[in-house]
């Protein structure tokens, strides 16, 4: 089965698809500061603000206390309003690495059939490899793309709770009471 140096690197190919992307992925970031080195200007972002809100847009400008979106006007959120950014993609380009794996099996294919001792064994690349593996390929680099949509490059720290005063009255048979609570 892996007899031979080529095989060996046909296996390893179809073995490299089934990696999953996000092995590859950075975490998302939690301080607004470090934005400059992972967005890029007109880069497409999806703004995740307070109230659970979103904004589709490309990046127009990036500071220390706000992020400026074109979607399609342009929009200044300030940093303390931003629960989320993620990137998006497009298929475009996970496609076509699909597609370009798929026939580069389709081409091992074709020379191991084009070397088989076996009759007809070019018949069979014909008649299904020929497609089947830039279909499968370029099938499988959209999906695995498509996985890879969303990916938040930055997650707001969790805010700390507002200071509260709760004030309730207890009713009981021996004696009435009041109830603080104080939170901080």
């Amino acid at each position: 089965m892996f007899n031979s140096p080529r095989r060996r690197l046909a296996w390893l190919a179809a073995a490299s698809l089934f990696v999953p992307a996000s092995l590859f992925a950075k975490t998302p970031t939690q301080a607004f500061a470090d934005l400059p080195n992972r967005l890029k200007i007109s880069q497409t972002v999806v703004v995740t603000d307070a109230t659970g809100q979103t904004t589709k847009g490309k990046v127009a400008g990036i500071t220390a206390s706000s992020l400026d979106v074109l979607a399609p006007d342009r929009r200044t959120l300030p940093s303390q309003t931003i629960n989320k950014i993620s990137r998006t993609d497009s298929p475009l380009n996970g496609t076509l690495i699909g597609a370009g794996v798929g026939i580069g099996a389709s081409l091992l294919w074709y020379e191991g059939a084009m070397n088989s001792p076996e009759e007809g064994s070019i018949y069979v690349w014909y008649a299904v490899g020929s497609w089947l593996a830039p279909l499968a390929g370029t099938l499988l680099g959209f999906l695995i793309d498509r996985q890879d949509d969303m990916v938040p490059i930055y997650v707001a720290p969790p805010r700390k709770p507002r200071p509260s005063v709760t004030v309730a009255p207890v009713v009981a048979r021996k004696a009435p009471a009041v109830l603080v609570m104080v939170r901080f």
